[in-house]
This record gives structure tokens, sequence and C-alpha cells, in this order.
């Protein structure tokens, strides 16, 4: 979770440095600026690996150093100047001023004392440092703000002392442990300032036991321990001394009773607060707590056996998990006060079973997340009914059972003002209907029945009957509703007939086409509204607007074109039932004009009588588009761009309604049914013929249908079908298209599930939909219904990639979603920039199994927990491989924070990832992402071309370089990129000379060039001697060329047939005799047919339109066994080699040499007689065997004839012994 540097930080800072004098006093490297002097790394050149720092063991940094005769103060330590040192202790003088950016980082320090001087903080100055357990910071620590994650780790914790009578700002929670353990020692005066800050008291343990005149001693009463917080006030605290733990076990037990004040020693002190971690875990089974009580610490109440608790009216402050993971705890009931204050995290939390909680409190408090009560929200909320739809509306409270059932005191007067007030509101006749905009009769009949009950009511009424009747107006005034408008085709009508909707310019507001004259007959009147974040696009049937009827036949002048320019963008506003306004947002010289045409305005009339109603296309008539993007999802996707510097912006879109933000909208199929159908059937497909689609039968009484995970983009066919009197009636057939970009996938029991399709990329391609999906587990904690199951399979999801442990898995060995999905557990233990470094071997397992399945037409699904840390990482990784923008990339990390688990995932904790990938080589990001698959996990050129195809459709050019190099460095002959789409630059660009790599590419790419086939054909063969080649199928060669240097004999095969030039000979090995090579002359070299050539120069061989044969693996021509590639000649076979003069075929005995590509050797078979160790092409060189190859055995007492062949006993005659001759 750190944040790494950036190469252009570096680089910049290696600028200034070199720029400054440095010297080295004592083993320490300073850099010496006027009279100061500032600690830097020991080495020139970049921090790292490669880098590494030298200082090592206890290092004391003096107050001043001497120069060349020039005295320095020491004021910094500068940024990176320890990181990574094997130090052990460090000490830092008076005078200092500042510590830089990771400067004390990741050593192996034990304690710290900064000095009273120091001042300033840099990002990351003192973290990671793994052992360090005590840190004490000087008096003007708090001079500046602090740099963000000073001090962070993971675990364990710090004791921090902060010797200093004013707070530090710090600017997030992460300053310390990731787990808040640490504790914060501080003054007394300063206490209240530390507690009550977010990042300090809510995080971390603050103790005001810091020196002073008062000493905060701890005592125990009647078996309660306390702690003074102050010289008249105590917290509980736990019984024993040491940390909280199973070697130091809670004491408590039983029932316990706190009293408001404890006397200890003759003095009295009020007990204001429970400390952190005091009855944590321990045998407590009930607990009273005193009013004047102000704060339940961390903790506090933590796994007990208590089964109810009450918190007074005084408590104000909740800590983290104060009062969470009590199994047998049923019901809770909340003091007037506790609203104050922000509560804190999981402060009731328990992973199940519900509690009743009873709020006598005047106010909703405000709550720190999702988990505040029970993970399963089955937890019931009591409540007063004025406050009731606080509570509901509420996202965090309102994910529980919220009920008003407690009593408020209202006089009958009071509710006979409630029943005026709420019936001046009641919607009229007239405002109730079924277009947008008006309301809902149902929901007005509810708004009837409340009112009536309530004037039903008199002064006898109970207090319970005037709270329900109350409770009642509140919820049905909520609940009146209206028919939303969606986007779609509608018929607008102008409530005031005779007003114009819109003027053509000539006529301004004076003429056009006024509304009256529209109607649903004329399909050109329909106008389609379309939804832009907060705002609406309105374009007629044609795609543009109207304007007014034709000037003098002029068409033109019928339509005004439309852009999806903001400038055009209307808010339309609902004003009352079935009344909206629609207003321009262009914000021009007069910013009542909506539309810019040629020449002039049209108008839109600011008038108070200009209100308008949207009438909605009839059914099936037009074609009508879906965004199927999560309403709040759509406007963040819309609206938000980041850059590195960017805060997260997701906040302000990440709210109720909807409850789920990480599931997608429908698409809503209305129909009229048929009032005689005993069954209904709704069928869709992208194929207007329905090929492969399944009806799906639904509830006869339906009139329409939401159908979810479609892919945007796409047109879908659907069709309503009823069975009626037995027979099938159709009843509706049509069509609608899906728009937006996020594909978010609904599976009831999962959660935070999408597609990382539909991302651009700077390919020019966005990512491919349906391929590869994210999200969180499907067993587990969260478990899949068979709903759920049934929509992920007609997702198409085929391979689950899991990414948890075996622990967190249930040590499952197969998918949820049946036995047909592979299934595999790569536990990504390591994440973030920290994982993708050290676990490297994992990285590429996940990558190996993606590309595999979809090699495989597998769809692919992976996931962690929850889908964010662990998936975040991996997605990350395949985005930027694929290209996907810096912004984007961070959009879509940050999507996790809409999910159903409320976990927040900040942008800035991918920053790391970021600055980690851009110290890797590549001139764009995708291109460093390119290298750290490559080259840092191993995967090859050709799988990441073939996963970048898959998905995008295309490749990038540098793929294309990528994969001829790979080639070319593994000695392959041949690559295939005939499934690629490419430039033909970006092959020709990058094919070595002197290579005989041969490439296919598809034939409409149009591509030619040496070595290049396209579609069997290669326009220009060039053949390099001694480079391996391989065909691998025939094809023809427009041109074929291959050179060769001859020096007397050589041996030779060809792919092509060619000519033999008249200066040289080419001879076949037809058979042997006695140590001769019988040869016969070929005038023509046939394809994959050895030959020996005789000459000496340069031979080139051509030949047009020549046949290249696929290659072969034994390509035999006599005795002549020819090869392409360079390969270890066999044993007992014969090589071409040149000994004191004498060119011949040698055996091959003990050493095997090389015969390069291009090239031959000799194969003899075996006869009755013995072969000979050499062959020649004439008698004399036979007639005197001397040394013959450095293969050849050789040993006393062995004999041979003339011929070169070994005889086992001699006979009467010359033969050949020790290299000379011998009679016998």
């Amino acid at each position: 979770m750190r944040k790494t540097i950036t190469l252009i930080y570096l680089l910049l800072m290696a600028i200034t440095i070199s720029a400054q004098s440095t010297a080295t006093i004592d083993g320490i490297k300073y850099i010496l600026d006027g009279s100061n002097a500032t600690v830097t790394y020991p080495t020139d050149g970049k921090p790292g690996s490669s880098n590494p720092n030298t200082y090592t063991g206890a290092v004391v940094i003096p107050a001043q150093i001497t120069n060349d005769g020039n005295t320095y103060k020491v004021t910094g330590i500068g940024d990176f100047a320890f990181r990574k040192a094997s130090i052990t202790s460090i000490s830092l003088p008076e005078g200092l001023t500042s510590i830089g950016e990771e400067a004390i980082y990741n050593t192996q320090i034990t304690e710290l004392t900064i000095p009273s001087t120091v001042v300033n903080f840099g990002l990351y100055s003192l973290a990671y440092n793994e052992i360090l357990t005590k840190v004490t910071f000087g008096e003007k620590c708090a001079t500046n703000a602090w740099g963000a994650w000073i001090l962070y780790r993971e675990s364990p914790e710090y004791d921090i002392y902060m010797d200093c009578h004013a707070k530090p700002s710090v600017p997030d929670k992460y300053t310390f442990d990731h787990g808040y353990q640490s504790r914060i020692h501080v003054y007394p005066d300063v206490y209240e300032d530390f507690k009550n800050d977010q990042y300090w008291g809510g995080k971390y343990t603050i103790l005001s036991d810091m020196g002073s005149g008062i000493e905060l001693k701890d005592f125990t009463v009647d078996g309660i321990k306390y702690k003074m917080t102050a010289e008249d006030k105590v917290n509980v605290i736990y019984p024993t001394n040491g940390k909280p733990g199973s070697s130091n076990p809670n004491t408590y037990t039983g029932d316990i009773t706190i009293p408001a004040q404890v006397t200890y020693e003759d003095v009295t002190y009020n007990v204001t607060g429970i400390g952190d971690y005091a009855f944590r875990s321990s045998g407590i089974t009930s607990i009273t707590l005193p009013e004047g009580l102000v704060s339940i610490g961390k903790e506090a109440i933590y796994k007990t056996k208590i089964t109810e608790i009450t918190l007074p009216n005084s408590v104000t402050k909740l800590g983290e998990s104060c009062i969470s993971e009590n199994s047998k705890l049923k019901t809770i009931t909340v003091g007037k006060n506790i609203a104050q204050e922000k509560w804190g995290s999981w402060v009731f939390w328990r992973a199940e079973g519900g509690y009743d909680v009873y709020m006598i409190c005047d106010a909703m408090p405000k709550l720190a997340d999702n988990q505040t009560f029970d993970d399963s929200h089955e937890s019931t909320i009591h409540v007063y009914p004025n406050l009731y739809l606080d509570y509901k509306n509420n996202y965090y409270w309102g994910n529980h059972n919220i009920v008003a059932d407690l009593e408020l005191e209202i006089t009958n007067e009071q509710l006979q003002e409630y029943i005026a007030t709420y019936s001046a509101i009641l919607p009229t006749d007239e405002e109730i209907g079924t277009d947008p905009g008006y309301y809902t009769a149902a929901s007005v009949n509810a708004f009837k029945d409340a009112l009536g009950y309530a004037k039903s009511l008199d002064e006898n009424a109970t207090m319970a009957e005037r709270s329900k009747a109350y409770l009642d107006l509140i919820v049905a005034k909520n609940d009146l509703s209206i028919n939303p408008l969606n986007e779609g085709y509608y018929y607008i009508e102008n409530i005031n007939k005779g007003q114009m909707l819109y003027a053509e310019a000539a006529y301004a507001a004076e003429g056009g086409l006024g509304i009256a004259d529209f109607n649903a007959e004329k399909t050109k009147f329909y106008f389609k509204l379309t939804r832009k974040g907060s705002n609406w696009y309105m374009q007629n049937m044609k795609n543009s607007m109207y304007a007014g009827t034709p000037v003098n036949g002029n068409t033109v002048n019928e339509y005004i074109t439309l852009t999806e320019n903001p400038e055009f963008a209307q808010v339309i506003t609902w004003i009352k039932g079935g009344q909206f306004t629609l207003q321009s947002l262009y914000d021009g010289t007069n910013a009542s004009l909506p539309y810019s045409v040629s020449g002039g305005w049209v108008l839109l009339k600011e008038d108070d009588r200009i209100y308008w109603r949207f009438h909605p296309a009839q059914s099936g008539k037009f074609e009508q588009d879906f965004n199927i993007e999560n309403i709040r999802v759509r406007e963040y996707m819309a609206e938000v761009t980041y850059t590195k510097e960017d805060d997260s912006k997701f906040e302000k879109y990440n709210i109720v309604p909807p409850t789920r933000r990480d599931t997608p909208e429908p698409a809503t199929i209305f129909w009229t049914r048929n009032e005689n159908a005993t069954a209904q059937y709704i069928t869709w497909s992208t194929n207007a013929d329905f090929a492969n689609a399944t009806p799906v039968e639904v509830d006869n009484s339906n009139t329409y249908y939401e159908i979810f995970n479609l892919i945007p983009g796409q047109t879908y066919y659907y069709k309503v079908t009823a069975t009626v009197d037995g027979n099938d009636t159709e009843i509706i057939n049509s069509s609608f298209t899906t728009s937006g970009q996020l594909r978010q996938i609904k599976a009831n029991g999962g959660g935070n599930i999408r597609d990382l399709g539909g991302w651009s990329t700077i390919s020019g391609k966005p990512i491919k939909y349906g391929l590869i999906y994210r999200g969180a587990e499907w067993n587990g904690k969260y478990n899949l219904t068979e709903d759920g199951i049934t929509a992920l399979r007609a997702v198409g999801i085929k391979a689950e990639l899991d990414l948890r442990s075996d622990n967190e898995a249930l040590y499952i060995d197969k998918s949820p979603l049946g036995n047909d999905v592979t299934y595999i557990r790569i536990h990504n233990a390591d994440y973030y920039e920290s994982g993708v470094q050290s676990r490297k071997d994992l990285y590429k397992k996940d990558f190996e199994f993606v590309f595999d399945c979809l090699k495989k037409d597998k769809p692919v699904f992976f996931h962690c927990h929850i889908g964010a840390d662990r998936t975040g990482t991996l997605a990350f990784l395949i985005e930027g491989l694929l290209g996907v923008s810096v912004s984007d990339m961070y959009k879509e990390y940050e999507l996790t924070s809409f999910s159903y688990f409320n976990t927040e995932r900040l942008k800035k904790n991918i920053d790391g990832l970021f600055e980690y990938i851009n110290t890797l080589d590549g001139e764009t990001l995708t291109d460093k992402f390119y290298t750290y698959c490559h080259k840092e996990l191993g995967l090859s050129a050709k799988d990441i071309a073939d996963f970048r195809m898959k998905m995008l459709g295309t490749i990038y050019p540098t793929d294309i370089k990528n994969m001829i190099s790979e080639a070319e460095n593994s000695k392959a002959t041949s690559l295939d990129l005939s499934s690629y789409d490419f430039e033909a630059e970006a092959l020709t660009a990058n094919m070595s000379d002197g290579s005989n790599l041969l490439v296919t590419v598809a034939p409409e790419s149009g591509i030619d060039g040496t070595n290049i086939i396209n579609n069997g054909v290669c326009e220009n063969l060039v053949l390099t001697d001694g480079v391996d080649f391989g065909a691998p199928y025939a094809f023809t060669a427009t041109q074929a060329t291959y050179t060769t240097n001859v020096n007397t004999y050589r041996t030779l095969v060809l792919p092509f047939e060619a000519a033999v030039p008249a200066e040289f000979t080419a001879s076949k090995a037809t058979s042997v005799s006695d140590a001769v090579v019988n040869l016969e002359a070929v005038a023509t070299i046939g394809a994959n047919s050895p030959v020996l050539v005789q000459g000496d120069g340069q031979l080139v061989l051509s030949a047009t339109n020549a046949a290249v044969a696929a290659s072969e693996d034994n390509m035999i021509n006599g005795l002549l066994f020819g090869t392409y590639k360079a390969t270890a000649a066999t044993q007992g076979s014969y090589v071409l080699q040149n000994h004191d003069g004498k060119i011949g075929f040698y055996e091959v005995a003990e050493t095997q040499p090389t015969i390069g590509a291009f090239r031959a050797y000799l194969e003899v078979p075996v006869e009755p007689i013995l072969k000979a160790k050499a062959y020649f092409f004439n008698a004399n060189d036979a007639t005197g065997i001397n040394s013959l190859t450095p293969a050849i055995s050789k040993g006393e007492g062995v004999v041979y004839n003339l011929a070169g062949q070994k005889v086992n006993k001699a006979q009467k005659g010359v033969f050949i012994s020790n290299n000379k001759k011998v009679l016998y």
C-alpha cells in the first residue's frame, strides 16, 4: 500500500543532486548546500536492487560536519537516504528539521527518537520498519502537517510517544499500523484533541500518560480496574497489565455494574469512559452502565456473554467494534444523545443473528459503514415515527428492518394540524394516471386511507393510536409515487394547446408549428429521450430535432440535426402530477435559447404557461433503447475522469436509491395481456430468427418482464407469446437496443460481479464483452442461490479462477456453477505493488490459466472474497496489458466501492502499482505492462498477442515486433500471423535481414514481402546459408534465392528446385565402393534433394514461381540425408570434412560434429563387408589414411586395409597400423 516513486521524479531528483556538491564523512554521504548538509543515499544512481543501500549497523548523525575547512549544520535526512538499508539503530541530532520521503524506510531499527527541532515529515518517511516498536516525537513535530503514511505498515502496532503539546495534522487513517492497534501516548492537556480526531482517536488508542504534574495512575476498586484520564476522571480498563490476548486473558466475569463515581485514596472520580479492550473476551454475563458515561472505547465490550445492553443518555462516543461479536446479545437500547457524534466502525457487528435495537434518541446517528449491526442485515431498528424516513432512506440504516413503533407524545390538537397539512398535499384526480409524471392510483389510495384513519380518531384516542396515525401519514406521503420518465420514445404534449414548441429560425418565437398539431399518428412527432447523467437529450425519430413544417417544400429546414454537444442538453423537471418543465442548459448570449441553427435560433418560449406532458410511444411500434448501467454507476462513469493527483470522487455517486448499485438496470418489456391466455412466454435473442433462444415462462398475470445481464451496444429481438385455447398466439414481436458501457451482472447471492468488457483501449478497440468477469466469492460467507447459479450459467461463464486460500474457499474442488465449469484455486496471498513484485510465480499462473481458458473459448470469472484487493490487482494487470487508460483503470478499480459489501476502495490504493509499472521498460504505459507480463512473469509474446487478439479483435504494432523477436531468438523457422489484424509496416519493418523466418499472413491483409507467405504465395523468398529454415507447408515463391560460398566441395539441400550454374557441378551420391563415393552429376537440384556441389566462389541459386515443398524430417537423395536445421550428426554417419588436405566424408564416432542448415551427411548401408572410416571422391585420396577425424577411435593394434576398413586380423598383404603401411 505504499506510494512508489515515479521515474520522472527520480530523474529530476538525480539532476538536482548532481548540481550540488557532496561529501562522504565517516561513512555517511551528505549533500552540501550553503551552510547546511542533508544526509543522502550512499551511492550515485537510482535506489533499487541494482544499486542497493550500503549503510549498515548503528548510525549516528552528527549535528554538524566539517569538509574542506567549512562547517555545515546537518538539517535534513534526504529522500530515500536510508531506504532498505541494513541499519540497526539511528541517532538523530538536535537541529535536524526535516525527514524526507522514504528516508528511514524498511530498515532494521527497533526504536527511534525524533529531535524536538524536526518539523517536516515526508511521505512514508519512517514506514515499513517491521521491527520498530517505539517512536518518540519531539516538541515541534506538530508545526507542519505530516506527509501521508509516515509510519505505515500492516502490523504489528507501535507505542508512539508524543512529547508535544499540540496535535499534528495527518492526512488519513493510515499513519501507523493498518490494524489500528498502536497506542498513542499524549499529555493530558491535549488528550481530548487527540481522542476526538477521526484519524487519531477515531482509529488508535489514545493514552494521556505523558509526564505532567498529574500522575495518571490506575487502581482497582470492587474488582474493577480504572485508569485516570484527567485529575477527576477515569476510564474502566483491562483488568491486568499487558497486551490483551490468550497469554493475558480477561478476568472480568459475571454481572458487572459500573458506578457513576468511584473513590480511591479519599479522592472521588467520575467514571466517564469504558476504555479500549476493557471487557474484551471476558466472561461477563451482564453490564450496567451509569449516567455520566461519555465514551465506550475500541472493542471495549467485545466477545462477552451479555444478552442485553442499555447505553445511558450521556453516551456520545462509540469506538470501533466497541460492542461487537457478542453472540448472545439480543436487545440494545441507546440513549438520547447518542447521535451527537459519528459512530465508529463495526460498533455492534457480528456475522449472523439480528438484534432488536431501540433508538431512544432525538436524531438519527451517523454510521461509519454498513457493518454496524449483523452482517445479514436482519436487525430490527425501533425508532420514533418522526425519524422513520430518516432511518428508512439512509443507506446504512435502511439496510435493516426499520420499525417506527416507539410512541411519540402527540396531542389531539397536534394530530388535527397534521391532518390539515397532509390533506393539502393530497393529489387531485387529474394528477393520477399511467403516463410519466402522474401519480400512481395505488399510492394515492394508500395516502387517502392514511388520512381516513387519522380523521377517524377523536380526543379519546390513545397515544399509541395517534402515534400510528402520524406514522401512517408520514409513510403514505413518502410512498406517493409517480410513473417515472424513462429513456424511450414519447409524444410530447404542451398543456396549453396552441402554444408553440419550436419555431423556425426565421420566425423565432412568432411562427412555426403549433403543438396542437402534434399527434401520435405522425411518427415524426415522436421524440427519443436519452439520459446523460442528470440531464436529457431529445431527438426526433429520424435522429434530428423537429423544427417545423417544410418551407416551400424544402425538407432540409424540417429538422435540426443534433449531436451530444452539452449545449443541447435539457433539464426536465417534474412539477406536479403529469406536468414537467423543459429547459435547455445552453449557456450562450441568451440562456433561454436551447438550440443553435444556421442563421438564428430556435426558441423555447419562457412562459409560466409552458408545461409539458410525455406520452409513451405505442408498445412495440418503435425500437426502444435501454441503458443497462446502474443509474448511480452511470453518472459516475459519464462524469468522472481521473489523473493521478485527483482525490477519489465516487462518494457523491455512491448513494441510495437504489440500494444495490452493483447490479444492472434491466430492459423492461411491456405488452397488453390476452385476457384468455392460460400461459405466457417471452423469448429474446441477438438473432432475428431467435436461433438458440429458449422461451421463458412468465407469470400469466404479468404485462411486463425485466431482462437482466444484457450486453451493451446490442440489438435484441424479443417476442411474447401466449397459450390461448391450447394454441400459441403471438402478442408482440419487436426489438430493442442496449446502451451504456459497464456491464454489471445480477446473480442472487453474489455481488460485485462485472464484465471487464467495454473499456476503451489505446488500440482504438474496446475490450470485448463476455470473455472475462471479476467479482466476489460464490461460496463461503456469501453464497449463490439457485437463481444466481442459473443467471451466471446463462451469462456463459465456463471457468472459475479462485484467488482465495483453501480455508476461505472451504476446501472446495469444483465450481458452484457445476462440474462442466473448469475450476482452479491459486491463492494470491500478496497483492498490490508488493504482491506483483514478490509473487510473480502466482501472477504468471493466473495469466496462464486465463490464457488457456480463452484459447478454449471458455469465458473465465476470477474472484477473491469480495472482489476488491486480490481481484483488483489481477484486473489491474489485465487492463494494463490490454491498454486501458490510467483514468479508466482508476475508475474500474473504484467500482468495487459501489458493491453490496459497501467496502470502499480508493484510487490511491493502486498508485503504488502504477508507480512500480512505470519503473519498467517501455515507451508507453501499455508497453510497460507488456514488459511486466513478458519479461517479469515470463509469458510468451505469442500468448500475449493471442490474448490481446481475443480480447480486442486486434493487436498492437509492438506485438508483431515482439513475436518476430521471440521467434528469431528461439530459432523458430515459421510464424503464423494469419489470425491477426495489423499494418504491413509493423511486419516488414521488424523482420531481420539474414533471418530465414517464414511469416504467414491473412490473405485479406494484402501484405507481401520477403519471406512473407500470403494465400500460399511468397513474393520473395530469400534464404540465408547456415540459418535454420523450415517450411510449415508447401507454397509458391514468385522469386526464390539462396546464396552461399563453395570451397571445392560442400553438401547442399534446398526447399525449391534450381538449375546448377555452369561454373559449378552438383552430384547425387548413389553408392560407395571401397573408400570412394560414387557420384552422379545432375543439372538441376531438386527440392528437398540433397546433393554434393563442387566448385569455388559464391553460389547463387534462384528460381521463379518456384514450388517450395514442406520441410521434411528425412530428406534423402541417394546416400545423402539433408537438414534445414543445425543438428548433431548421428554416430556411424559420415560428414564432409577436410583433413590434411583430403576432402571426404569421415565417419562420426564418439564426438558428434554439428551439421549446419542447408547441408547433408552421408549414410552408408550396412553390407556384408565392413564400412570404411572415410569415403573420398577419387581412389588416390584413399591410399593413405592419416589422422581421420578427431571423433575416430584410436588405439594400439588397430589395423585397417587400404580402403580404410578396420580388420580384426591382418592377412598377407599391405595394411595400415598406427598411421604406417605394414607388410604382413
